[in-house]
């Protein structure tokens, strides 16, 4: 409408998003708005460009809202338009009254609903007598008495401010001390633990608790300020639910949200039944969508935890959640490095000794070396008899010799309290032989693996100067080498046994695979491991390695596995293949390097199954090798193979004279056969 004038409102706040929400409230709402950050701004700005109502913080710089609204009233063109306070800081009902005091309209506490400010508005705008809260303005009789009352508003906000300081520096102390806890790298159960004592005993919250997770149920709780019997009672009941489906602990499980619960009065979903409770506020410990736990802060007075409790929850939640996933990740990978030293270990033992002995001697030497002492031993306890022997010494005149027998109380105490100690050897019931070598202080640690007491590494000195600390944590350690040592020893002992067997178990099924195969073709049976057995003496007569002897002999036993796919009515067949027979025969080299290449621990047997049927002029089969192309262990089984094959009867022809078949090695020389080979391959025929 033309000519109608639209009601001016000034704001005065000094946090921006406060200013422009309640702009775009009024604005939306036919007002035109004006802005200023704080009192003295506003008052300038008011001066000039005179507004309909003027809407204030109390707390901001340069000018506070009281000082505004004091200067506000005493002006002559303002003091008639209508003040409101809008405050988040001041809200005590002596804050209302002083502000009602010092000529108010209203006085309206953050956050308020959108509806009640505007209605407000609208009635002072349009009201020609303004009445607020109270029947009538008083206005400060005197300076003196406003700035009493100025004043005493102002420390008495000081004090709260000063209290909820002190609350805030606390909680973000213990928030600091927790994040701490977490670089410690120590125990699940005792880092946990730590964070619910800084929670109640630094940041001063009542009672605290962990709900510990596991595939989504609740597997372990720990808590500081709850009696025994609301933790039994809550254990009980907890054992007869899913985390997930149990009270309000379950909903955040569930939701994997925050829970805050100003009132548990009648609330039927709180199941949890810690007595005396009466609000509560769940967090959620997470992390990239993991939940870990719930960690709990409960109080006996409702209402009691705001905002700023739940942002420090949600912070120590986080770094507690990050703190385990790093420790979950590390477990993770030091598994896998374990595992690969493992592996390692295996092979390094199976092609290396490991002497006991040697390894206990290099122990001493370091002893005795870093720790600068006399003479040291190790003892150990025999695992049958129970004994006491020395497995190793150094230092002594000849005092002990390898495998006496110990008896002396202090090496015996040392076993038995499982703990490094020290003894005056002067003061104490000490072997003579001791005595007499000069020694005159004993320190022993107990050897122990896997938690059993298996010796004790002993260093004595002719002095008796106390050692530091450094020096009794590197005997601990070396102590845990000792154990090491013992551990490698009686591995690699159980290693040679292990892998012995495990390489039984994989001849005998090679073997089993191979008499399989010769229980299939009657005709051939027995043929298999005769090549084999032949086929090594050969290799060994050329000198070949034992280690490739080892792949030559399954290469051998497998020689046939192709034949597994080749049908009955062509291996079996009593007469000579047809051309299209022979073509289906000759393809079960193929077929075995298809079988056998799948199975890593026999790639290195491959070479027999799939090339002896090659031949020296490079007319054989599959691939047409020529010469020295071929495999040594394929032209050396060539010989072997036809050698037995003639050897054997067969349904269409017996077997072939000796003389003959040597007569037809011969000629194979150079054509099927390599010409190296033969004479040395006959040679052991004729031995």
């Amino acid at each position: 409408m033309e000519g109608l004038k639209m009601p001016k409102i000034l704001i005065v706040d000094d946090n921006p998003q406060n200013l422009y929400l309640l702009e775009i409230l009024l604005s939306m709402n036919g007002y035109e708005v004006a802005q200023a950050s704080n009192g003295y701004e506003a008052f300038e700005m008011a001066k000039i460009n005179i507004p309909d109502l003027i809407i204030s913080d109390i707390l901001m710089p340069k000018m506070d809202g009281f000082t505004l609204c004091k200067n506000w009233r005493a002006d002559e063109k303002l003091k008639d338009i209508p003040f409101i306070f809008y405050t988040a800081t001041y809200t005590e009902e002596k804050d209302k009254q002083f502000a009602i005091s010092l000529g108010a309209d209203r006085f309206f506490i953050k956050p308020m609903a959108p509806d009640e400010i505007l209605i407000s508005v609208k009635e002072l705008l349009e009201s020609t007598e303004r009445e607020p809260l109270v029947a009538q303005k008083n206005k400060p009789s005197e300076e003196g008495q406003f700035l009493r009352e100025y004043n005493e508003v102002l420390v008495r906000k000081l004090e709260s401010k000063m209290l909820q300081l002190k609350k805030t520096n606390s909680r973000l102390f213990a928030l600091f001390f927790s994040s701490t806890i977490f670089n410690l790298h120590k125990p699940y159960e005792e880092s946990v633990n730590q964070v619910l004592i800084s929670l109640t005993e630094k940041a001063g919250y009542e009672k605290a608790a962990y709900f510990r997770l596991y595939n989504s149920d609740i597997s372990s709780f720990d808590s500081i300020g709850f009696d025994d019997e609301s933790v039994n009672k809550f254990k009980a009941e907890m054992g007869k639910h899913r985390g997930s489906s149990f009270g309000l602990v379950g909903q955040c499980i569930k939701n994997k949200a925050a829970i805050n619960k100003e009132s548990l009065q009648e609330d039927a979903e709180w199941e949890e039944g810690f007595a005396g409770i009466k609000s509560l506020l769940y967090m959620p410990v997470q992390y990239d969508d993991q939940l870990f736990g719930v960690l709990g802060l409960f109080s006996s007075e409702a209402g009691s935890f705001g905002e700023e409790d739940e942002q420090i929850l949600f912070t120590l939640t986080h770094n507690l959640a990050i703190s385990i996933s790093n420790r979950i990740s590390q477990n993770q990978v030091q598994i896998q490095i374990n595992r690969l030293a493992s592996l390692h270990q295996i092979d390094m033992s199976i092609n290396s000794s490991s002497d006991l002995s040697l390894t206990l001697s290099i122990v001493l030497s370091n002893v005795v070396a870093q720790l600068n002492v006399n003479a040291a031993a190790i003892v150990l306890v025999d695992r049958f008899s129970n004994e006491m022997k020395v497995a190793a010494k150094t230092g002594f005149s000849s005092i002990f010799h390898d495998d006496a027998v110990i008896t002396n109380p202090i090496t015996q105490r040392v076993i038995k309290e499982k703990n490094l100690i020290g003894v005056d050897l002067l003061e104490a019931d000490a072997p003579q032989e001791w005595i007499k070598e000069g020694f005159k202080a004993y320190w022993g640690v107990p050897i122990i693996s896997k938690g059993v007491v298996r010796g004790v590494l002993e260093v004595l000195n002719k002095t008796n100067n106390k050692p530091g600390q450094d020096w009794l944590d590197f005997l601990d350690t070396l102590g845990g080498q000792a154990a090491i040592a013992i551990e490698n020893a009686e591995t690699f002992e159980s290693l040679i046994h292990s892998n012995l067997e495990l390489q039984m178990a994989y001849d005998s099924t090679i073997e089993g695979w191979s008499m399989a195969l010769d229980l299939r073709d009657k005709e051939t049976e027995g043929h298999t491991l005769r090549v084999t057995e032949m086929s090594v003496r050969f290799a060994q007569k050329l000198g070949i390695s034992q280690a490739d002897i080892i792949n030559l002999r399954r290469g051998a036993l497998l020689h046939d596995i192709g034949k597994i796919g080749v049908p009955d009515h062509v291996l079996l067949k009593p007469g000579p293949l047809t051309d299209e027979e022979w073509v289906i025969m000759k393809r079960h080299p193929e077929t075995a390097l298809h079988l056998i290449s799948r199975i890593k621990y026999l790639n290195k047997a491959i070479d027999i199954p799939y090339c002896h049927h090659e031949k020296w002029d490079g007319t054989g089969y599959p691939r047409g090798l020529y010469g020295n192309d071929i495999p040594i262990a394929a032209r050396l089984f060539a010989i072997v193979d036809v050698w037995d094959a003639l050897s054997s009867d067969r349904p269409y022809r017996a077997a072939w004279p000796e003389a003959k078949i040597y007569q037809h090695i011969i000629q194979s020389s150079g054509t099927h056969f390599d010409p190296d080979l033969v004479p040395v391959f006959l040679k052991l025929q004729r031995e």
